[in-house]
């Protein structure tokens, strides 16, 4: 109902909710993904940097 209510329809469909939510949500989860790879990158140049050559 919350998202219903954020596009002051009732009668929106779950499938135009979610193309519209779809199309506004990628670039935020495009930016998650992107801080997870970021993220696993520094993990291994710590690791490398203490002398931990297993990852």
């Amino acid at each position: 109902m919350v998202l219903l209510a954020l596009y002051d329809n009732d009668k929106v469909t779950l499938r135009k909710l979610i193309e519209r939510t779809k199309s506004s949500t990628a670039p935020v989860n495009n930016t998650v993904k992107r801080s997870g790879d970021w993220l696993k990158r520094l993990r291994r140049l710590e690791a490398f940097l203490r002398g931990d050559i297993s990852n």
